[in-house]
């Protein structure tokens, strides 16, 4: 028999038998009763925010590092709308998210009562469902249906109003059983054929992205390209889905693109792209393959068979999480890499080479630079510069190289040429793995001015 409870108990009891520990949300009159309630559940951390925007972006972050739906709670209106640059960005991220809102009174709908909102209209295209409790007797289905949308196919955010009179309606209600992550695994003829076309390919590039992954397809995924030696980017804001200091690594397929990797993605005659969506970003506006049919031998694997096909028409198409992909690839065995022609990064992603003379000319360059922004600063009168007291120099090099010292002296001289012994300063050379936009040096400086 079950017991009965309001419908704020019965939500919260469903949040804790599917192990939410964390809510974060700004209080509001239109579920005071929830907040009751998890005043009593001293298992769920309650984070009050001190905007629904925040509330939401904490949520998305708390999904994408967990794995797993981040609760988010807000009040009706604009209580809401200030909330859907979260729903947004968890939609365009795949990042599982539940988003609760405080609804007006059954009896007040359709009235434009105070800070009514229909939600359905108004969030439709911002998540995977929208959708309302009417009555309490069903929260358990529809949390329990939030729960396995958010966390299937491609992951990402549900919305689900609670009028405030139903949330103090007494029901007898029966508990769901914990959610249970939907996952799909590539078939053994798909695998076959990814085997083949990879043997075949000379110029092979494998691009990560999406969401639900886990350390373990990290692992499988890693184990894989480094047996076969074939080159990994990463999609847009996806640079954690492979080691960026394997040499297998060869850079973010994302904003500001590095030309050379761009020409690599142009160049290769096989893409095996996995988990991603291949969206704006990932393909500099749609520019990097041809639509609809690339020129390149597409093989996309995806969670969520509608991202097949969108936009880029596949040569082989691949409905499966990353996970049981990931582990189906470890154990795809590869040929000896004499016996094939996959060729390994060995970080060629961006690699453009300077001789010491050309990179330090581009130190003394930086150095006019900084001149040029001291003259603005100060009304183009650099006699008003008493010292330069320190300089900071990055160069882009390889880790075995050590002569970044030699390469900032390119600033470091200019400065002693224009101000003499107030040219004098303290300085730091170091070496960086990347720079913005592959440029060779970044300095900047600490001046003492009059």
């Amino acid at each position: 028999m079950n017991p009965t409870r309001t419908g704020a108990q019965v939500l919260v009891d469903q949040l804790k038998i599917h192990s939410v520990d964390h809510v974060f949300c700004v209080p509001g009159e239109s579920y005071l009763s929830v907040l009751d309630a998890l005043h009593d559940a001293s298992d769920i951390k309650v984070i009050t925010c001190r905007h629904e925007g925040g509330a939401a972006m904490m949520a998305d972050a708390f999904g994408k590092l967990q794995n797993r739906p981040g609760i988010c709670m807000v009040t009706r209106g604009p209580g809401a709308t200030n909330a859907s640059a979260g729903l947004h960005v968890a939609m365009q991220d795949a990042t599982p998210l539940i988003m609760f809102i405080g609804q007006i009174a059954r009896p007040m709908a359709e009235r434009e009562a105070f800070q009514e909102l229909d939600y359905r209209r108004a969030f439709g295209q911002l998540a995977k469902w929208v959708a309302q409790i009417d009555d309490a007797s069903r929260i358990p289905e529809m949390v329990s249906r939030a729960f396995h949308t958010a966390t299937s196919g491609r992951p990402g955010p549900v919305v689900l109003a609670l009028p405030e009179d139903m949330l103090e309606d007494v029901v007898s209600a029966q508990d769901a059983m914990p959610y249970r992550v939907v996952s799909t695994a590539p078939g053994a003829d798909a695998m076959a054929a990814l085997k083949v076309a990879l043997e075949r390919a000379e110029r092979p590039l494998m691009i990560l992205g999406g969401g639900a992954w886990d350390v373990d397809a990290v692992a499988n995924i890693q184990n894989f390209a480094q047996r076969a030696c074939l080159p990994v980017a990463a999609a847009f804001r996806r640079q954690d889905r492979f080691d960026n200091r394997l040499p297998n690594y060869v850079g973010h397929v994302g904003i500001g693109i590095d030309g050379n990797l761009a020409a690599r993605v142009r160049a290769s005659d096989l893409l095996l792209v996995v988990g991603a969506r291949l969206g704006e970003m990932t393909t500099s506006g749609y520019t990097l393959i041809d639509i609809p049919v690339p020129r390149q031998v597409l093989i996309h694997i995806h969670p969520h068979p509608e991202e097949l096909g969108r936009v880029y028409q596949p040569t082989l198409a691949v409905t499966a999480s990353p996970g049981p992909f990931a582990a189906a690839l470890a154990r795809l065995p590869v040929q000896a890499r004499s016996a094939t022609p996959m060729v390994c990064a060995r970080r060629e992603r961006s690699v453009q080479t300077w001789d010491l003379d050309t990179a330090y000319k581009h130190a003394r360059q930086v150095g006019l630079l900084l001149l040029s922004a001291m003259s603005e600063a100060l009304d183009g009168d650099l006699d008003r510069v008493e010292s330069i007291i320190k300089v900071f120099g990055l160069v882009n090099a390889t880790a075995d190289y050590v002569d970044h010292f030699k390469i900032v002296n390119g600033c470091s001289d200019l400065f002693l040429e224009v101000f003499g012994d107030k040219g004098t300063h303290a300085r730091t050379a170091a070496g960086a793995n990347s720079l913005p936009n592959g440029i060779p040096v970044e300095i900047e400086a600490i001046v003492a001015v009059r």
